[in-house]
């Protein structure tokens, strides 16, 4: 990997990053996580970072299908991009929460030796960011997304009126 101008960038040797493959499985097995990956490789692992988008197959795996994914994700498993915080595309602010969510996640696994402590920072720090973001959100979403046809045809009478 590389960033322009910055060279290359290596992560430790213990850090195990893999491309192209995705998670078919998560065991948490208290002190560690087994993975079934969907090539069939196994491996465990001290936590499982899940940063794979909107419809998470790291999260539908801790969760189920669609489920609510607000509630906390236990000891070994987290996810730390953007649907991780429930911003919608309305806040315009789910990238800079995933980087902000990564870096603010890595700086609490070095600052804590015991992960669940880390997890814990890790919210307490990001929980008002996100806070923010959904609550920026609210005030739009009724011209986006209206509840009723009624709504819509109000809307879209604005915007006409508008355009004039």
């Amino acid at each position: 990997m590389s960033f322009r101008g910055c060279g290359p960038v290596r992560p430790p040797e213990q850090v195990d990053l893999r491309f192209e493959e995705s998670i078919a499985a998560l065991v948490d097995e208290g002190d560690r996580v087994a993975v079934t990956f969907a090539s069939g490789r196994e491996a465990d692992y001290d936590i499982v970072v899940g940063a794979d988008g909107v419809h998470s197959a790291v999260r539908r795996l801790v969760f189920g299908p669609e489920a609510d994914f607000s509630e906390p994700l236990g000891v070994h498993v987290a996810i730390a991009d953007a649907p991780a915080h429930c911003a919608t595309p309305m806040a315009g602010r789910g990238t800079s929460l995933a980087l902000l969510g990564a870096w603010t996640l890595t700086e609490e696994l070095g600052r804590h030796d015991d992960v669940e402590a880390a997890f814990s920072a890790y919210e307490q720090r990001q929980r008002p960011h996100a806070a923010a973001a959904q609550e920026f959100a609210r005030g739009g979403a009724d011209l986006v997304v209206p509840a009723t046809w009624e709504a819509i045809e109000a809307r879209n009478t604005r915007l006409r009126a508008a355009q004039r």
